[in-house]
């Protein structure tokens, strides 16, 4: 089983013993203390001194995948600088409440319509071969599902994602055009044909996301002519 390592700098604390499946937290932190270390060497050879194997830094949250037995959790956990260590639980795609959660009726009337703005879709992948309504917006792709380099969309839930997103509404004389029409589309997908995916591809995929603003800010915030499909 994997598990996600949280490495935080010592404290006199105790450990949650609970069952499998359960994340492990001490107790009694610390909340006003320095920001934890990022995840180094050390932390790596501690994981590995335990008999689990470092599997990938997830410097953004301060942490790492790690792949160790059920057995040995607990000495791990004693560590003092281990925070929290939680299963690399599934993750699955929802839309159920989004259009009325973010207000598409309200971004419509004001006519903004996403000029010069990328958007990140951390999702099951897009392909736009078929989906008319993102086609020539897509600017940059990538898979981090484990052993799939593909990142074309074999669920469905990443196009009706981006379409809802930035749809232009091409296929529908503007009718459905989605929240932002003219946005760019950062492709990041995570979730495999089955819609399941694993925390540590989305928090790999956030990093890339936060990457490509730092470090290619005009893949991000080129500017585009106004969708001839814009409502508003």
């Amino acid at each position: 089983m994997h598990w996600c390592l949280c490495p935080g700098r010592p404290s006199a604390a105790t450990t949650d013993r609970q069952g499998p499946g359960q994340g492990r937290q001490k107790q009694n932190c610390r909340r006003d203390r320095a920001v934890p270390d990022a995840p180094h060497s050390t932390h790596q050879d501690k994981v590995k001194a335990k008999g689990g194997k470092w599997k990938q830094d997830l410097a953004l949250i301060n942490a790492g995948l790690c792949s160790i037995a059920a057995k040995d959790l607990d000495a791990l956990a004693d560590d003092p600088d281990v925070d929290y260590i939680t299963p690399d639980r599934e993750v699955r795609g929802s839309l159920d409440y989004a259009v009325p959660t973010v207000g598409a009726d309200i971004a419509s009337s004001y006519g903004w319509d996403g000029t010069g703005i990328g958007v990140a879709i951390i999702d099951s992948g897009i392909d736009s071969t078929n989906s008319p309504d993102i086609q020539g917006r897509l600017v940059y792709s990538e898979s981090f599902l484990s052993g799939d380099t593909d990142p074309r969309d074999y669920n469905g839930h990443g196009v009706h994602v981006a379409g809802t997103v930035a749809g232009n509404g091409k296929a529908s004389s503007g009718k459905l055009a989605g929240v932002a029409p003219n946005a760019r589309l950062i492709n990041l997908r995570v979730l495999d044909q089955n819609g399941v995916g694993t925390d540590s591809a989305v928090i790999l995929a956030i990093q890339k996301a936060s990457a490509l603003a730092r470090n290619a800010p005009g893949l991000l915030t080129k500017s585009d002519p106004p969708s001839p499909h814009a409502r508003g």
